[in-house]
C-alpha cells in the first residue's frame, strides 16, 4: 500500500526539521537529498575517525510505484515546511524533474547520454535535480583527469550501478579500514553509506543565495546608474550621486568605517559606468587614498603604466572633473615626475 511508503518520509522530515531532537536534525542535515528522496534512510551515527564528521546511515529502497509516490511527497513536504522559502522555485523544479524522471517509458539513458556529450565537448554538465553542475567546479577546471571521476560516479548514481564502480569512484582519505570496506563491498555499500554531501549541498546553497544576492544588487544598480546618467549632462556630480545613494541604500545614515565605504564603492562604480571605465578598481583606489600625496604616486606609479598615454589624460581630467582628485594631486605628480626625472640623471 503507497500509505505505508509515505509513513517513513513524514517520520523523515519530521526528524530532518528537528522535530525529534537536535541529533538526529544534524545527521539528516548531512544525508544527500538524492538520497533522501529516492530511499529510506536511517542515520546511525557520525563515523569513527578523529575530526570526521560524515554520517553512517542505511539506505532502503522503496518499492515500486509507492518509492515514487514517496519521493513526490518527500519533495512536496520540503515545499511546505522547510525554513528557507527563496528556495521554494528549486524544490518545486526539483520535484517536477524527480516526477518526470520516474514516468514510465522515459529512459535515463537520454539523460546520461546528453551529460556526456556535454562532457566530452568541453562542458560541464547540468543535474536539473540538484539545480547545479554535475562537476565540482574546482575539479571541472582541473581537466580530464580531476573531473572523470565525479563524472563516472554520477552515472553510476543516475544509472543504479553505483555499487560496481565504488573502487574507482568513491575513495576518501577519512575512511578507516572498516569504513573502506563498508564502501567498497558491493551489495553492503547499496544499503549502508557514509557521506557529509549533505553539508557539501547546503554549503553550495548558501553560496548560490550569496551569487543570487549579488546579481540582484548588480542589476537595481545599473538600473539606477541608468536612469541618473543623463542628468550629469546638466548637473552637478555631487548633487546627482547623493539621489543614486540614497535610492540604492535607502538614505542610510553613514555611521561606521563600513558604511563609508560602500559609499565610496558606489561612487566610484556610479562615476566607472558614466565613464565607460571597465576598471572601477582604478577609481575606487584614488577614493579610498586619503592623502594628496597617496594619490598623486597612485596615479604616477600604478595607474599611468597601465595606460597608453592619451587614454591617461583622459583618466586623469575625468578624475579631476568628477573631484576625485583635486589641483594639489596634479601639482604632487608633476613634482614626483621630476624627482624621477632627476634621480634617473
Amino acid at each position: 500500500m503507497v500509505q505505508y511508503e509515505l509513513i517513513p518520509k513524514l517520520i523523515m522530515k519530521a526528524a530532518a526539521l528537528g522535530l525529534l531532537g537536535a541529533v538526529l536534525k544534524s545527521l539528516y542535515d548531512d544525508i544527500p537529498e538524492y538520497d533522501k528522496t529516492n530511499y529510506f534512510c536511517i542515520p546511525l551515527g557520525r563515523a569513527l575517525g578523529e575530526d570526521d564528521d560524515r554520517v553512517v546511515y542505511v539506505r532502503l529502497v522503496p518499492s515500486g510505484f509507492g518509492g515514487i509516490a514517496a519521493g513526490i511527497f518527500w519533495k512536496t513536504l520540503g515545499l511546505m515546511f522547510d525554513e528557507n522559502k527563496e528556495d521554494s522555485a528549486k524544490k518545486f523544479a526539483q520535484a517536477l524533474d524527480y516526477a518526470g524522471g520516474q514516468m514510465p517509458g522515459l529512459s535515463p539513458g537520454i539523460e546520461l547520454g546528453g551529460a556526456w556529450f556535454s562532457y566530452l565537448t568541453g562542458h560541464n554538465p547540468y543535474d536539473a535535480f540538484y539545480g547545479s553542475e554535475v562537476i565540482p567546479d574546482t575539479e571541472f577546471k582541473a581537466g580530464w583527469g580531476a573531473s572523470i571521476g565525479p563524472m563516472v560516479q554520477w552515472t553510476a548514481q543516475k544509472s543504479g550501478t553505483s555499487q560496481y564502480t565504488s573502487v574507482i569512484t568513491n575513495r576518501d582519505e577519512r575512511d578507516n579500514w572498516f569504513e573502506a570496506a563498508i564502501r567498497h563491498t558491493p551489495g553492503i555499500n547499496s544499503i549502508i553509506k557514509i557521506s557529509d554531501r549533505g553539508f557539501v549541498e547546503r554549503v553550495n546553497d548558501i553560496n548560490a543565495r550569496i551569487e543570487k544576492e549579488s546579481a540582484k544588487e548588480k542589476l537595481k544598480r545599473t538600473e539606477i546608474f541608468e536612469g541618473n546618467r543623463d542628468r550629469l549632462k546638466t548637473e552637478d556630480f555631487k548633487a546627482v550621486f547623493e539621489d543614486v545613494k540614497n535610492e540604492f541604500f535607502g538614505a542610510p545614515e553613514v555611521k561606521t568605517k563600513k558604511d563609508r565605504s560602500s559609499v565610496i564603492q558606489l561612487r566610484g562604480q556610479f562615476l566607472a559606468y558614466n565613464l565607460r571605465e571597465s576598471d572601477v578598481s582604478n577609481i575606487i583606489v584614488l577614493m579610498r587614498t586619503p592623502t594628496v600625496e597617496g594619490r598623486a604616486r597612485i596615479l604616477a606609479h600604478e595607474i599611468r603604466p597601465k595606460m597608453n598615454p592619451d587614454k591617461f589624460e583622459d583618466f586623469k581630467r575625468s578624475m579631476f572633473k568628477y573631484d576625485v582628485i583635486s589641483r594639489e594631486v596634479l601639482v604632487k605628480m608633476k613634482e614626483l615626475d621630476k624627482e624621477n626625472t632627476n634621480d634617473n640623471k
